[in-house]
């Protein structure tokens, strides 16, 4: 059974976009979004081009070392798995890719920390 990654933003089937990707309307949770886009658009623009890579170099991953298949990418694979690709391949492109994303994120989780300590009080 394969399973491809559940929340690509770009994957018009998978659960992101069938379910939440219309529920985010916080200005800066969509510029992280569209930072995510930008990356997965330029993964398979320059390097997947809509194909399954294999032997990419993760077959000492933790999703990976206990299988007994080639390690690979897709177009829609995890963030997680494409930066490291990107690390093991000296991929500096995709690299800079992350930093916006990298930001954005830590940006987002000071948002939802600021909502849950200090507008919500969940924590009181």
């Amino acid at each position: 059974m394969f399973v491809d990654n559940p929340l690509c933003p770009t994957n018009p089937d998978a659960f992101w976009s069938i379910m939440l990707g219309s529920e985010v309307s916080d200005p800066l949770a969509i510029s992280l979004v569209e930072a995510i886009k930008l990356l997965y658009k330029y993964w398979n623009s320059e390097y997947g081009k809509g194909q399954f890579l294999e032997n990419v170099g993760l077959n000492d991953e933790p999703y990976f070392k206990y299988f007994d298949y080639l390690d690979f990418v897709t177009p829609y694979s995890g963030l997680i798995q494409i930066k490291k690709y990107a690390e093991i391949n000296g991929k500096t492109d995709i690299l800079e890719k992350f930093e916006p994303i990298k930001l954005l994120s830590k940006q987002v989780k000071e948002r939802i920390y600021d909502l849950l300590v200090n507008e919500f009080k969940y924590f009181e």
